[in-house]
């Protein structure tokens, strides 16, 4: 970064599992519409564990009244340092928005969370949310809440992906449902995205009806009519010679066209996590007894 930002190595993201959706909400004090339902609640870990939560929009994170006792027991349930709130309509001109609390260890809430922001972006390209590259910077804003608005704390977080080549590719059902379709290992930016469209938004869906397999060759119909008819020309020719007839076998060939290449998320090899250098000026002051 060219504004002096300091930069520390983190354990890459890890996650870990679903959390109940109402347990979560009754700590939040909110109604589960707030949610952004696209995305799961989760246990992420990457320094320590952190509880994301998907919120709708960041006008519903500003007026939050929780209640930190039950985020406390949530955390102690799950070992977990405390609730990162995240929506993807930021203010400053980041990736995302976020607010993190944090009771349990004894922060109702922080205003710039290096690890939680980092297991966030390892939730947002495990779940193909963001289209993020190889070492590109994610800007996480957050501190809105805490009178820094004119100023918010700017965190930095960068994954260094491991990319491969296609893994395997799955056979088509006769019925035109594929196992996993084709899994693509090893995707970043936006290959990584781009079945989420071709899919209407469903990402936690593996098996689909492959309506593709219809999509047959202009022609077609009129081939195989034409190919019957000459069967029976020869059907008939060989009956009138007085031999039996044998049709000449070839091998099949497919019609189907297989489906579009789902792309899985490239694995984490390294996490790194910065920020802007703030300058401190050094003031004398004179104290008087």
């Amino acid at each position: 970064m060219n504004d002096g930002s300091i930069w520390l190595k983190v354990p890459p993201p890890k996650i870990l599992g679903y959390l109940n959706v109402t347990d979560v909400c009754e700590a939040l004090n909110i109604n589960q519409l707030q949610l952004q339902t696209d995305f799961p609640v989760q246990l992420v870990q990457s320094v320590t564990k952190h509880i994301l939560v998907p919120m709708r929009s960041r006008r519903g994170m500003s007026s939050l009244d929780p209640y930190f006792d039950l985020i406390t027991e949530l955390c102690k349930k799950y070992d977990a340092d405390g609730f990162h709130l995240f929506s993807l309509d930021p203010m400053a001109g980041g990736a995302v928005h976020t607010r993190n609390f944090s009771p349990s260890v004894l922060m109702e809430e922080e205003a710039a969370s290096a690890s939680a922001n980092a297991a966030l972006v390892g939730y947002l390209h495990y779940h193909r949310i963001l289209p993020i590259e190889s070492e590109e910077t994610i800007e996480c804003e957050q501190g809105f809440v805490l009178g820094m608005k004119s100023r918010p704390s700017k965190v930095y977080v960068k994954l260094q992906l491991v990319t491969a080549a296609s893994k395997f590719q799955a056979a088509v059902s006769s019925n035109g449902v594929t196992a996993q379709n084709q899994w693509l290992e090893g995707a970043t930016g936006e290959e990584t995205t781009k079945d989420r469209v071709l899919r209407r938004g469903d990402r936690y869906t593996s098996n689909y009806q492959d309506e593709t397999r219809f999509n047959l060759p202009a022609g077609y119909y009129e081939e195989q009519n034409e190919k019957e008819l000459e069967i029976r020309r020869q059907m008939e020719a060989a009956k009138r010679a007085g031999k039996e007839y044998k049709p000449e076998l070839k091998e099949h060939v497919s019609t189907a066209i297989l489906p579009p290449k789902l792309a899985l998320p490239a694995e984490i090899r390294e996490c790194w996590v910065g920020g802007p250098v703030v300058p401190s000026h050094r003031e004398e002051y004179t104290v008087t007894y």
